[in-house]
């Protein structure tokens, strides 16, 4: 996947305004698209979105602004938005964000039934209007049934943003959820946790996306095969959004030493990059020149070789020999 298809969700950068220096950092990191939030509180979004040629296909709205259907709408449009998502049901002025997902199976019910009723009213707009999930919908009712089905089978064209970090806290298979939903998502969000031996639900246990455990490679392939067209990474809380941006645009790029203790030449080398290749087409390697320690030596010739044949995936060389060009 390259950096131009994947977005951010601003609401990872919201402790670290003014907006404009956010938006000019994910515009020279090379991104294309942002998923907002709150857009009635963004005066100045359409015009970050112009100056640093963002586009923003998707936004977060609070439930309760569907009561101001018309001016929420409105918001949204003078964007561009596409897609309305709401993020999570609405609960009491200062009360534990946990607490609004205690809910038993007819609030639930209530609850998918009420958001199905706007879903009309966006569609007439041209916009989509859909939900996002967190770890809670996961959280198995006495029936059997999932929060997250009370909430999305009343109307079959309420869509899906769905949020596969939250899914694998919520203990439930990223897998089973995208192709069982697989004809209503619009969204996603990549999120990525440390070890799974911390509470995932805590913030704290959020990393860069790669630097976890999570298996994107399936999941990402599983998601592409829907109509997501927003893949948007989040953090719900780090101490560094530009290292995570900069560090999670990278999770398919790897630094790879070819194969040591075992004696090759070029076409060795090439059969093992292009096998790599073959396996995971959407990965970015460096290439890794250390001869000490692989027993192999690039020439020149291998790495325009390389280049020359698997150019979207070869995006660099380290040299740790100094002996490259010799």
């Amino acid at each position: 996947m390259d950096k131009e298809q994947i977005s951010l969700q601003v609401y990872s950068a919201r402790n670290f305004k003014p907006y404009e220096n956010i938006f000019r950092f994910l515009s020279e990191q090379g991104m294309q698209n942002v998923e907002l939030f709150e857009v009635e509180a963004f005066d100045e979004t359409k015009d970050l979105l112009e100056k640093y040629d963002l586009t923003a296909k998707s936004s977060h709205i609070g439930f309760d602004t569907l009561k101001n259907t018309n001016e929420i709408i409105s918001s949204l449009k003078k964007l561009n938005v596409k897609h309305a998502i709401i993020p999570c049901p609405t609960g009491k002025p200062g009360g534990k964000f946990e607490a609004i997902f205690e809910k038993n199976e007819e609030e639930w019910n209530d609850f998918g039934k009420e958001l199905s009723n706007y879903v009309k009213v966006f569609e007439d707009h041209g916009m989509t209007l859909g939900y996002h999930n967190h770890a809670f919908e996961f959280n198995k009712l006495p029936s059997g049934k999932m929060p997250l089905e009370c909430i999305l089978d009343h109307n079959e064209n309420l869509k899906y943003e769905i949020d596969l970090g939250w899914v694998v806290a919520g203990k439930a298979d990223p897998i089973f959820w995208i192709k069982k939903y697989a004809s209503r998502i619009i969204a996603c969000h990549i999120k990525d946790f440390s070890s799974t031996d911390k509470d995932l639900i805590s913030h704290d246990s959020q990393c860069a996306i790669g630097d976890g455990f999570i298996d994107w490679k399936s999941a990402l392939e599983e998601v592409k095969k829907t109509n997501c067209e927003v893949f948007a990474l989040e953090h719900d809380d780090p101490k560094d959004y530009k290292e995570y941006v900069s560090k999670s645009l990278n999770f398919y790029k790897f630094l790879i030493m070819p194969p040591a203790y075992y004696k090759y030449g070029d076409d060795g080398a090439f059969s093992f990059y292009a096998n790599v290749v073959q396996k995971v087409p959407e990965s970015k390697i460096i290439l890794y020149h250390f001869e000490k320690l692989s027993g192999y030596s690039f020439s020149t010739q291998i790495v325009e070789k390389l280049v020359k044949n698997f150019p979207k995936q070869i995006v660099g060389l380290k040299d740790s020999t100094y002996n490259l060009y010799e």
